[in-house]
């Protein structure tokens, strides 16, 4: 949500949601380091691409990318054709950045929380609890 930027410019009459978005990612990252970001998007555009990018330069930061696929009519929508951005998982460096893909929150959801429990056990290790919450 904070990634969206809606509505002219004082130069422009559409903003660009790219130039946005990369720029609100560099300033989220700057004003909260310690942050460790599950980035959500769709594939109807650019969102995927963008998230690949800003995990390459600070994939330590970057926990998972999760990104709700498009139906057919949603991707026309959005774009103009079927057919969403490549879907491949990312490797970012020596750390594979974990990528979720699902149609819906509640197809997203069961994964994701599946991907973030693995990395807090694997952080913890075996004989250390963990805390569900997290």
């Amino acid at each position: 949500m904070l990634l969206t930027d809606l509505g002219p410019t004082t130069t422009r009459w559409l903003r660009s949601g790219c130039a946005h978005k990369r720029a609100a990612l560099v300033q989220l990252a700057h004003a909260f380091p310690h942050i460790r970001w599950v980035l959500v998007g769709d594939n109807g555009q650019h969102d995927q691409a963008l998230y690949r990018e800003f995990a390459a330069v600070r994939g330590s930061r970057v926990r998972a990318i999760a990104i709700r696929t498009l139906s057919p009519t949603e991707q026309v929508l959005a774009h103009g054709t079927v057919g969403g951005l490549d879907t491949r998982s990312s490797r970012r460096g020596r750390r594979r950045v974990p990528e979720v893909l699902g149609a819906d929150g509640q197809a997203l959801a069961p994964v994701l929380l599946a991907v973030l429990r693995e990395q807090q056990h694997s952080a913890t290790g075996p004989d250390q609890p963990t805390d569900p919450g997290h």
